[in-house]
């Protein structure tokens, strides 16, 4: 069960759990703002509910009128949103990483609309419920008595509750934004170590065609010496992998002073021919650089980058050092330390690795030819490819732009922000709906007293201080409670956040600071109407 779970999901599994609870979140919040909704305009037809009791409508009816009103408003919620869905397949397999498991499964079939329409109906029944029980809780005279405060006060603080409620929402939705395109933005600013700018790779085997009926050294020379040739290459040279791909073999290294049966993992390792580094841009800073004369026969040297020396020997200069790299007591000379370079993904950072060269290494199985062009890289595609299809007949070479190799290891975290973005996008502006709804219902429903005020002296910016002050309470209530449960929740981003703490102080402020924005502009206009009318009037007309 285990095997089977490993290679359907694989190492998605917690990254679609991250899309499952912020789409959870963001149906929690849509419920919420529905109820509260649902609430205000019930409230202001609670003498309609009033006058029904009182003429004998018993509460159960007056409940199953409010739930059927709610269950249509659910139907015709999840009609529209079905509607939606089906261009929001259509962008998520459009962004969508191809390294998310069973992409072509992802469809609209009946399965998917009949739990739609399940979810539709019982957050509709479930949203009813809220005013239904609250309206018909007490005796029917309570709603028909004016001015009676017994009745709205408990429906207005649980309104407030839901109101506070999906600001909190929507906090955790924006921080969990904030946090992936803040790491997101850090990766693409990270230096890969290379020079990527007119770079091309070529993935070629080796053991086809004609190349495969040479030896290794001279398979390769033959390769690179046909590179050379094409109009445009500027240099050519081999690896067994490149940057933002997967090593091709991975060392153990055991160290001068470690015990005999100590072997050190996760070193990444490369055979490389003469002018590597110079093709792809990586700098030696220090020792010297692999050249012809390290061929077979002669001692075992390597390269070592600035990981090797900071993980493996504490910062300690390792040029003449002896390392044991196998069990067959085979041991090299490490002659030089390289600059790091991304061994597959920026968010993984960099890693130890050793550099061999490709004449002192046996049983590679693939090559992947390096080419600096002189022209931009795509004008250069079609004729190297013409040279690989010559080199191996009847089989096509990998030929990609190393900026293209590059933006594809991006490919998982932008979807990553872009789709988190898009829900917290969504449950800020549901946050700022249903707060501009409760000030505007509360704005309705206070115009006598705020007539008084106006009448007795007080001006337009009082009204408006009072008005703006209490949304700023209700938003302010639920950013205290929804910052705690961001601080708790941002953890389970930290697997996918890269130069960035999951409790980055500044991601938090930013993301305090347009929710109050956003608390203020959806306050503002209920604010301006409050003081829109004249007091006279409406003392009259109340």
């Amino acid at each position: 069960m285990n095997g089977l779970q490993a290679q359907t999901v694989g190492a998605n599994a917690q990254v679609l759990g991250v899309f499952l609870g912020a789409a959870a979140l963001l149906l929690v919040l849509a419920a919420m703002n529905a109820a509260a909704l649902l609430l205000a305009r019930s409230l202001d037809r609670s003498k309609e509910f009033g006058v029904r009791m009182a003429l004998g409508a018993g509460r159960v009816r007056v409940m199953r009128l409010i739930i059927c009103e709610t269950g249509i408003l659910a139907v015709a919620g999840g009609t529209l949103g079905v509607l939606m869905a089906y261009a929001g397949v259509e962008a998520f397999l459009r962004f969508a990483p191809s390294s998310m498991p069973r992409l072509q499964a992802i469809v609209l079939d009946a399965r998917v609309l009949t739990m739609t329409a399940a979810a539709s109906i019982a957050a509709g029944i479930a949203v009813g419920l809220l005013p239904a029980l609250g309206l018909t809780r007490g005796g029917p005279w309570q709603p028909l008595q004016v001015g009676a405060h017994s009745f709205a006060e408990p429906t207005s603080r649980l309104r407030s509750v839901l109101v506070a409620g999906q600001m909190t929402m929507a906090i955790v939705l924006l921080t969990g934004a904030g946090l992936l395109f803040n790491s997101f933005v850090r990766m693409r600013a990270v230096d890969p170590g290379i020079d990527a700018d007119r770079l091309v790779t070529l993935t070629m085997p080796y053991k086809d065609a004609a190349i495969g009926r040479l030896p290794l050294p001279q398979a390769w020379d033959s390769v690179l010496d046909e590179l050379r040739a094409v109009p445009g290459v500027q240099s050519a040279a081999g690896t067994t992998a490149v940057p933002f791909q997967t090593p091709f073999f991975s060392l153990r290294a055991q160290l001068p002073g470690d015990p005999p049966d100590t072997w050190r993992t996760g070193i990444g390792g490369y055979a490389i021919t003469p002018g590597y580094l110079e093709t792809m841009g990586t700098h030696l800073l220090r020792g010297r650089n692999l050249d012809r004369l390290d061929g077979p026969g002669k001692e075992p040297v390597a390269l070592v980058n600035e990981s090797f020396v900071r993980t493996q020997l504490d910062g300690i200069d390792p040029i003449g050092m002896v390392v044991r790299v196998t069990e067959n007591d085979e041991r090299v000379r490490i002659v030089g330390v390289v600059e790091d370079v991304i061994q597959q993904r920026a968010e993984e950072g960099f890693r130890p690795a050793m550099y061999v060269p490709y004449t002192q290494t046996s049983g590679n199985t693939f090559v992947v030819a390096v080419v600096r062009t002189t022209l931009p890289a795509d004008a250069m595609l079609d004729d190297l490819r013409a040279v690989s299809a010559r080199l191996i007949p009847g089989r096509q070479p990998d030929v990609r732009i190393m900026r293209d190799r590059m933006a594809s290891t991006l490919t998982a975290p932008r979807f990553r922000a872009m789709l988190i973005g898009a829900f917290a996008v969504a449950a800020t502006m549901l946050a700022a709906v249903g707060l501009y709804a409760a000030m505007a219902h509360f704005v309705e429903r206070r115009r006598r007293e705020l007539g008084i005020r106006m009448a007795l002296g007080a001006n337009r910016a009082d009204v408006v201080r009072m008005v703006l002050g209490r949304g700023l309470r209700l938003s302010m209530s639920g950013l205290a409670v929804g910052a705690v449960a961001a601080l708790l929740l941002s953890r389970t981003l930290r697997a996918f956040l890269y130069g960035v703490d999951a409790h980055d102080p500044a991601t938090f402020m930013m993301v305090a600071v347009v929710l109050v924005l956003v608390s203020l502009a959806a306050s503002m206009l209920p604010a301006r109407r409050a003081t829109g009318a004249d007091p006279i009037i409406v003392l009259k007309t109340d």
